[in-house]
């Protein structure tokens, strides 16, 4: 009767640690799913008080848990009773101490993802805020932690689908394994609208389209790892396709680099989106760079023109043109290409040289 309480107790109670632990993370980041944990904390505590549990009560039951489960562990597959003299001892196959550790893990990592899945669906995407959270919080944050919780339980999915894994003999395992998929895939729709929002509402930044690849590097990771819970569970075959991936990602950030993209995406929807503020500030913190996208550079500092900015145009105008008077086929890139016009026309412009200079149109020098 033990031998089989015991490893469903065990996995009720994996679940439930799996569970806690993956509500706690999207709790990080989501304060709608920070409600529901609040709650969950609320009503954990008043049960405490309730059943008067002291901590030495606590600690003699997990004392008591884990000598079981060492014990468990160690008079796994040993005999009952004394074999005969002579006979040999045979193992048996296809055993587990848990066997239904798998199931009930990912029931428990489920139900967390269900939480912040269902929040984001009622609240996130139709913009239905709760009270007393603000719409920036909500709206803007929270991908870090669904980032981090989506690598934990592609980890999890990894080990309990590997090869021999047992998780690969229970069905009920496998409709849970694909369901976490599927709510990773919605948790990663609620990245993206984030993201959109975040541009809405600020434009394009360097930080914001490495994240938007990231992101579709990570949908391609779980397209990959659909197919190897299907498969046979080859980790090497699918760590290759998973690095090939992220080759051909570093291949076309080298091409266009994500401060590229974002500026030009910017020059492209700043008229419809006048709200957008992009000041000298940005490319003194490094949200942008002159050297990455002269051109918006440039249009930037026409709008609030700069001594600083100025000298930062010109020597990066200056570096633009020395590289074309070199030639070679090394000095030829993209950015180079559409950023050599600009050059030119910073270089030529005699106002932006005397701002550089701290001279005003009389001859006078600037204070700054």
């Amino acid at each position: 009767m033990l031998r089989k309480v015991l490893p469903t107790f065990i996995s009720v109670l994996v679940s439930v640690a799996l569970f806690i632990t993956f509500l706690s993370i999207f709790a990080s980041g989501n304060p709608v799913v920070e409600q529901v944990w609040q709650w969950i904390v609320t009503r954990w505590n008043e049960l405490v008080i309730y059943l008067n549990i002291s901590w030495d009560f606590a600690y003699h039951l997990i004392y008591w848990a884990v000598g079981i489960l060492v014990f468990g562990i160690y008079a796994h597959k040993r005999p009952f009773a004394p074999l005969p003299v002579n006979q040999p001892i045979k193992p048996q196959q296809g055993t587990t101490l848990l066997p239904q550790l798998p199931l009930y893990s990912l029931i428990g990592i489920n139900a967390a993802f269900l939480v912040a899945t269902s929040t984001d669906i009622a609240y996130l995407w139709f913009k239905n805020i709760p009270e007393g959270i603000t719409q920036t919080a909500y709206l803007h944050d929270g991908a870090d932690s669904i980032t981090w919780a989506a690598i934990l339980a592609a980890l999890v999915l990894i080990f309990l689908f590997r090869r021999n894994g047992i998780a690969r003999q229970s069905m009920g395992a496998k409709i849970a394994g694909y369901l976490l998929v599927i709510q990773t895939f919605l948790l990663a729709a609620s990245v993206y609208l984030r993201l959109y929002y975040q541009i809405c509402d600020y434009g394009f930044t360097t930080r914001r389209i490495l994240a938007g690849e990231f992101l579709l590097l990570g949908l391609a990771g779980l397209v990959i790892l659909v197919f190897y819970m299907a498969c046979e569970g080859n980790f090497r075959k699918f760590a290759k396709i998973c690095m090939g991936c992220m080759l051909l990602m570093v291949i076309a950030g080298g091409i266009i680099t994500p401060s590229r993209l974002a500026a030009d995406l910017n020059m492209c929807f700043m008229s419809s989106n006048p709200h957008w503020e992009f000041e000298q500030r940005d490319f003194s913190y490094g949200r942008f760079s002159e050297t990455s996208n002269l051109h918006f550079a440039e249009m930037i500092y026409r709008q609030s023109p700069n001594r600083h900015m100025a000298r930062n145009l010109i020597s990066a105008a200056e570096d633009i043109i020395a590289k074309e008077q070199i030639g070679g086929w090394t000095s030829f890139t993209l950015n180079h290409y559409y950023d050599l016009p600009a050059a030119e026309r910073i270089l030529a412009d005699p106002s932006i040289r005397m701002m550089a200079d701290g001279i005003d149109d009389e001859g006078l020098f600037r204070a700054n």
